[in-house]
């Protein structure tokens, strides 16, 4: 998801959700794999202040360098999600 912009937590989630219904994934779990991909170089966070009187948010960059490997990664999921999907339609079936 950051291939396509830079985004904040809780924004990848709702994302997330609303791409891969049947995927969850709580904010423990993704907030521990951005620190670490934040401390691999693979991402660079900053506080953003929201408009008005809103909370300051940590906003997610890819890397440039990282770019190819996320590509690939991508990919992976990609690949992962359809093979499932299609695994419960011919369950179904």
């Amino acid at each position: 998801m950051l291939l396509e912009g830079e985004s904040y937590g809780t924004g990848l989630i709702q994302q997330l959700q609303c791409e891969y219904a049947n995927y969850r994934l709580s904010d423990t779990v993704l907030y521990a794999a951005l620190r670490f991909l934040e401390s691999e170089g693979a991402v660079c966070g900053s506080w953003h202040k929201g408009k008005g009187r809103g909370r300051p948010r940590r906003v997610y960059q890819l890397n440039l360098a990282w770019h190819d490997e996320a590509r690939k990664l991508a990919q992976l999921w990609r690949d992962f999600t359809t093979q499932q999907q299609q695994k419960r339609f011919s369950v179904a079936a």
